[in-house]
């Protein structure tokens, strides 16, 4: 009797340790070096560092420092946008660890030994620190190890994997797409699929629909006149196909082209000097569209925005006017341009009179 309890005794202590060992294993009961200060997993000043090596998408790209200017190693001529560079510095020197757990020989239980992303940053006197991500912690945070640090693995937080996720282009600078705004619109042109389409504003005499009412005070009809005179006249926006015969534009219609211009933003970076436009399918482009406009300081400008093929999203190339810099639109900000209806865009007043035409027509037929 006294040895089944014994046996049973044992297994119960098999089972505890079991338990504890997978719970090592997933980080929910390491030994961990609890000092209460703030233990930085590099321990390093972002002003120092010289040089940076690491994954970024399906490369892996180094930047250089010379002369206080950052360079990309494979390409010198490449805009580096040091303000963007310069947060990933200081997010690799000023990394805090969660947890720094000691005596982690096995990297492989951390998933070190195949990390997802390697660091390599140097400093001026040459010195090399190695930082390596690996797996997720069961408390969502991930195990990271230095170089420097052998023996050591610490949990950071998952925020900081965030800051490779990115491709080359994201550390470059570019130029935005200039600001339009709506009321400032003139004009846009859009050539698309061998067709014109001209939207332009018109000055029209106002159409005055109230009705006039017999007044005897004189005093009264003199000023209504005098402000009829003043504002006599109104902006109307006119539609265009070709060579075809204008007709009155709907105003809201031609407003969602406007603020899709004067909201466009790119979605994508890639390429900061193109040479070969037919890569994007822009030596011959899907679509033109030429806005004139004035700026802020009232100016009159003209922005050509050129329209390519599309990209494994379904989104558009582009570049704007000379500039080589191919950028990224969605398909969502250029499907208004894209297969233009003129009935859709057509005014009520010219649509009833379509209406009454074609009624006109097979009555006579």
């Amino acid at each position: 009797m006294k040895k089944g309890r014994n046996l049973i005794i044992a297994l119960a202590v098999l089972v505890v340790l079991g338990v504890v060992y997978i719970l090592a294993k997933q980080g929910l009961f390491e030994e961990t070096e609890e000092t209460g200060e703030t233990v930085y997993v590099a321990d390093l000043n972002a002003d120092d560092i010289q040089e940076i090596s690491l994954q970024l998408g399906e490369e892996t790209v180094k930047f250089i420092k010379n002369d206080d200017t950052w360079k990309l190693e494979s390409d010198e001529n490449f805009p580096v946008d040091e303000d963007k560079l310069g947060t990933l510095l200081d997010a690799v020197a000023d990394l805090e660890a969660v947890r720094e757990l000691t005596d982690a020989e096995d990297v492989s239980e951390y998933g070190l030994d195949s990390p997802s992303n390697t660091i390599t940053v140097k400093n001026g006197d040459g010195e090399e620190i190695v930082l390596r991500i690996g797996d997720s912690a069961s408390t969502g945070d991930i195990y990271v190890n230095n170089s420097a640090k052998e023996g050591t693995v610490y949990t950071v937080s998952s925020s900081f994997e965030s800051e490779f996720d990115k491709d080359v282009y994201d550390f470059a600078q570019s130029t935005d797409f200039p600001e339009i705004l709506t009321d400032n619109i003139q004009k846009i042109t859009v050539e698309n699929a061998g067709d014109t389409y001209v939207f332009y504003q018109e000055e029209r005499e106002a159409e005055n629909t109230d009705e006039t009412e017999d007044s005897t005070d004189t005093a009264d009809e003199s000023t209504d006149e005098e402000t009829s005179e003043e504002s006599a006249t109104e902006m109307v926006w006119v539609l265009q196909k070709n060579e075809e015969t204008p007709v009155d534009a709907d105003s809201t219609k031609v407003g969602t082209l406007t603020s899709q211009i004067a909201g466009m933003t790119y979605t994508d970076y890639v390429n900061y000097n193109c040479t070969d436009m037919s890569q994007y399918g822009l030596a011959e482009p899907t679509a033109k569209i030429t806005v004139d406009y004035t700026d802020s300081d009232g100016e009159e400008q003209t922005t050509v925005l050129y329209v390519g093929s599309t990209d494994a999203d379904g989104n558009y190339y582009t570049h704007v006017d000379d500039n080589t810099e191919i950028h990224v639109v969605s398909s969502s900000a250029l499907s208004e341009f894209l297969g233009i209806n003129v009935d859709d865009y057509k005014a009520a007043e010219e649509t009833e009179e379509t209406t009454e035409d074609t009624a006109s027509e097979e009555t006579t037929e």
